[in-house]
């Protein structure tokens, strides 16, 4: 009986353990590679929803605006000016839709504040910049958004519309990356606020 024949050498042995080690680290390479990518396109969705979540909430609530800042005078209809040193649009609408500018209407207000929530304010007083409710009780329409700039220069609409410039982030505290890196992605959206009961004539 041949003593070499039927066992099996430690060179064998080392072999297999090698090429074992390739499978694996192969599956574990390739689960780590499609694990990152898709959190990472998961993040970048969810971002994309929150500046989206946002233009959609203005562009409802800002067909109702209502008025002539030619002759009500600058910002009358559109106001981009800051709230407390943040970031804020305030715009006058129809609150009874009757197409009429009357003692029914009033302010809204959007403001996005230092902990990245941008809240909405159904009831705004532009002598006081107070919210009714309380600002802290109102509806945080997105607790992502990084930047916040409605592009309408202080002064008479030239238009019947407006454009709002938003920018949302994963992380937007950038607690542990930066925003626009593939661990904390960002969206950059503009939109278009379409006003047609507000006249520039």
């Amino acid at each position: 009986m041949d003593k070499y024949g039927t066992g099996t050498t430690f060179l064998e042995v080392l072999i297999s353990i090698i090429l074992l080690g390739f499978v694996v680290l192969t599956v574990a390479s390739i689960n780590l590679f499609v694990k990152f990518h898709l959190m990472s396109s998961d993040k970048r969705l969810q971002a994309q929803n929150h500046a989206l979540l946002v233009m959609e909430h203005i562009n409802k609530r800002a067909f109702n605006a209502i008025g002539n800042e030619n002759a009500l005078g600058a910002n009358s209809v559109v106001d981009p000016t800051a709230i407390g040193g943040d970031s804020a649009i305030k715009i006058f609408v129809d609150r009874n839709m009757n197409g009429f500018r009357d003692a029914f209407d009033g302010w809204i207000a959007y403001r996005l504040f230092p902990t990245h929530a941008l809240r909405f304010c159904p009831n705004y007083s532009p002598s006081t910049t107070n919210c009714t409710p309380a600002w802290a009780s109102t509806e945080i329409v997105s607790n992502r958004i990084r930047t916040f700039q409605p592009n309408k220069a202080s002064g008479i609409l030239t238009q019947n519309s407006v454009d709002f410039t938003v920018t949302s982030c994963w992380d937007p505290g950038e607690s542990g990356f930066p925003c626009g890196t593939d661990d904390n992605p960002q969206a950059q959206m503009t939109t278009r606020s379409i006003m047609p009961s507000v006249s520039v004539n």
